[in-house]
């Protein structure tokens, strides 16, 4: 009776734990697996092929830059014996798509291959040619409803058509002359506002001078401090009289700016030579 009883119990333990009960929760543990794996993959090969397509892209534009910038630089040069504006921008078409196919641009991620790229933007009038591409590069797959992404491109080079003399006198910029330390702009370098005229004079007789413009001379805080006898020099318009030849108090220092430059930090015309 009693070993009986042990056996029923050690069945109904071995019962309880048999694989055929875990089957089904290990089932359902696999079966997640294949559904988060179904989700991920695809987005990783997603953003994968993303990246891969903007390599892509930039391969693209270097191509194109390089060609507009030959092609600009080379119409330029031929601007000087075409007149025709139509000629030019055909020319400069033909050398730019040469280029971009010489360069082995992959023209395949273009909408519309090496045709799809258009110049119709470019200007050729005036003293500059101006190129402009324009193409449409394709998605691997809609991004955002989008399955092209327009990309412009533009490269500027000056014609070779000789200097305009005309056309820089009626451009060409007033420009002035001033001093840091003084308040007014001169039209002329001989101005007498910008001479020195230096002259040497006795200390003795400093207080009777009076500069041209009626000042008042007063010792030059570089070199003048405690002096009280023998030969000073003074200038015509200044109001400092000097000990040293040396002194960079006799020292002028001119300036040649624009005039509105010269405007806009504050100095006025000068009576003399303006």
């Amino acid at each position: 009776m009693y070993t009986s009883h042990t056996l029923n119990k050690k069945e109904s333990h071995f019962k309880s734990i048999t694989p055929l009960q875990e089957a089904p929760s290990y089932a359902r543990l696999k079966a997640s697996y294949t559904v988060e794996a179904a989700i991920t993959v695809p987005i990783m090969a997603m953003i994968l092929v993303m990246v891969l397509f903007g390599f892509r892209i930039l391969q693209v534009q270097t191509c194109v830059e390089s060609a507009l910038d030959k092609a600009s630089r080379q119409t330029a040069v031929y601007a000087q014996a075409v007149d025709k504006e139509e000629t030019l921008l055909l020319c400069a078409s033909a050398i730019a798509k040469t280029a971009i196919k010489k360069y082995k641009a992959p023209t395949e991620y273009v909408k519309g291959g090496l045709t799809g790229i258009t110049f119709l933007s470019s200007k050729v009038s005036g003293d500059y040619i101006n190129l402009v591409a324009v193409y449409k590069m394709k998605f691997p797959f809609p991004f955002f409803y989008k399955k092209t992404v327009t990309v412009t491109q533009s490269a500027k080079s000056r014609k070779w058509t000789g200097y305009d003399k005309s056309k820089s006198e009626e451009d060409k910029e007033t420009y002035v002359y001033i001093t840091p330390t003084g308040k007014a702009y001169h039209s002329s370098l001989s101005c007498s506002y910008l001479k020195l005229s230096i002259q040497a004079v006795s200390y003795t007789s400093i207080k009777n001078k009076r500069s041209k413009n009626g000042n008042i001379y007063y010792a030059c805080p570089l070199c003048a401090k405690g002096v009280k006898s023998g030969t000073v020099y003074i200038t015509d318009y200044g109001e400092n009289y000097h000990k040293s030849l040396s002194c960079s108090g006799l020292k002028r220092t001119i300036y040649h700016i624009p005039l509105e430059q010269a405007i806009e930090r504050g100095y006025h015309s000068c009576g003399k030579c303006y």
